[in-house]
């Protein structure tokens, strides 16, 4: 009798930490925390943009890897001192949990997020692609306060290296060994040979195999200069590629404990042409299409262990504490 009441207090225990059960009509195991973490941050993206994908498919049934995501979030674009922000300012935003953002080195008066999972054993790495260029996060490595942005993370940079500096090329094994910046030996004079999807997924599997517990962070901007510059058939290719990436990631997180968020800030919407000329005008030279002011709301899609987190509408500096809430311990988790 003692032991069955021992079993039967066990289980639940063991069913109260984590419950599986249906979220958007998928199955869904609640009360969990990734092993991996994995966060995309993509510039200017609006779901629209996924039509160009969608209705060029010729399976019109086939169910897209953005379509898989288990919870849809919209973010408020907008922080104390400005409305709709360019997107380098509303990717702060989340980093930091602020909306006191002016792009400056005051900006970090606070933790990242990236510190709260450091505190809690996770390895971090930043990815950046090539078009982030002025943005770049390394502008703050050298702001002076009791907040260094990743002090004690790695930091990929795509773009040449200048003068002697520490190199990564995921078919070396590089970059991987010490915390500190890293620039891509795959470049030279501007051009760089392996494209933005392969380093994120050789470097991010390369950096999971060293580290037991990662948050890992791709940081993408080629589909807002791709939209700026209206080059609507090298703004597919793009989009073509993130959702490879998107569902690369939905794939291994079927295989091990990992979240995948994918977030915009900075959404450039614009009013596609209905068919016919105009939509073979469009794809190819970006004719007949209304481009709109940047959004007043971004998107954010997750997946996989601690998706439930991101679900609903909420300003740009709430995303921070999704990541670190438990929603079955009511409480903002910092040790898991």
């Amino acid at each position: 009798m003692i032991m069955m009441r021992f079993m039967a207090i066990l289980i639940l225990l063991i069913t109260s930490c984590s419950q599986r059960q249906p979220l958007g009509m998928k199955d869904h195991t609640f009360g969990r925390k990734g092993k991996h973490i994995v966060w995309l941050q993509v510039a200017g993206l609006e779901p629209e943009h996924f039509s160009l994908l969608k209705l060029k498919n010729d399976d019109a049934e086939e169910v897209t890897p953005v379509e898989k995501m288990n919870c849809f979030g919209s973010l408020w674009s907008y922080n104390l001192f400005e409305l709709r922000p360019d997107a380098a300012k509303g990717f702060l935003s989340q980093i930091l949990g602020s909306q006191k953002i002016t792009g400056k080195c005051e900006d970090f008066d606070r933790r990242t997020v990236w510190s709260f999972f450091e505190n809690a054993g996770y390895q971090v790495g930043v990815y950046e692609g090539p078009e982030v260029g002025k943005h770049s996060l390394n502008n703050f490595l050298s702001c002076k306060g009791d907040f260094r942005p990743l002090k004690n993370s790695f930091l990929w940079l795509q773009r040449p290296a200048k003068g002697e500096v520490q190199t990564f090329h995921y078919q070396e094994n590089t970059g991987l060994d010490q915390p500190g910046v890293y620039y891509d030996k795959s470049c030279q004079q501007g051009a760089c040979i392996i494209p933005l999807q392969t380093n994120v997924k050789e470097m991010w599997k390369a950096f999971i195999a060293k580290n037991a517990k990662t948050f890992f962070t791709a940081r993408i901007f080629s589909i807002d200069k791709k939209i700026d510059k209206k080059r609507t058939s090298e703004l597919v290719e793009d989009l073509t590629e993130l959702e490879d990436l998107i569902e690369f990631f939905q794939k291994e997180a079927e295989k091990q404990s990992i979240l995948l968020v994918v977030s915009s800030s900075g959404a450039k919407g614009f009013e596609l042409p209905r068919a016919g000329y105009k939509w073979a005008q469009f794809l190819k030279k970006g004719r007949h299409v209304n481009y709109r002011k940047t959004r007043l709301q971004s998107p954010l899609y997750a997946f996989g262990e601690g998706a439930e987190n991101f679900c609903g509408i909420y300003e740009e500096a709430r995303v921070l504490e999704r990541f670190i809430w438990m929603p079955e311990q009511k409480l903002f988790n910092l040790t898991f």
